[in-house]
């Protein structure tokens, strides 16, 4: 909701999958907030050090969700039902709403379900949204792009 956890995590995996593969050049990724309050704000550096423990590194500020990311994205990837839904009735046609999706539909370890916020996850809250990430955008490379 913020852009400074969940969405930054997945975006910095992505990107690191994307690289791994070399398809910089075939797959543009970005991450954004639906609610302005982080604007501008780095990533959350508890999420920032689950991350360095797995070799990816999380950059960026935090930036906000523009209805014209509809036109120019082929997916658009919600961390939570809540805001799928939101992100669904942001967009003016069904054709654009088809573009939003689970960030986790395509995961094999948690098919379908939420990424939790982190800081409701305890002690361990920020590794588990590492993990949930990473299998998500296995999961969405395998099956859309490759």
């Amino acid at each position: 909701m913020g852009n400074i956890c969940r969405s930054p995590a997945l975006e910095a995996v992505m990107k690191h999958l994307i690289h791994q593969k070399g398809l910089e050049e075939k797959i543009d990724v970005d991450s954004c907030a639906l609610i302005p309050y982080f604007q501008g704000s780095n990533p959350d550096p508890q999420i920032i050090v689950a991350a360095e423990k797995r070799g990816i590194r999380i950059e960026g500020k935090a930036t906000v969700f523009q209805p014209s990311f509809f036109d120019e994205y082929d997916y658009i990837f919600g961390v939570d039902n809540q805001l799928v839904e939101m992100l669904k009735s942001l967009a003016d046609s069904k054709k654009k709403a088809s573009k939003v999706h689970l960030v986790t539909q395509f995961s094999q370890q948690y098919p379908n379900q939420e990424i939790q916020d982190p800081y409701c996850g305890g002690e361990d809250g920020f590794e588990r949204t590492m993990d949930v990430a990473m299998d998500a955008c296995i999961g969405i490379l395998k099956e859309l792009v490759l």
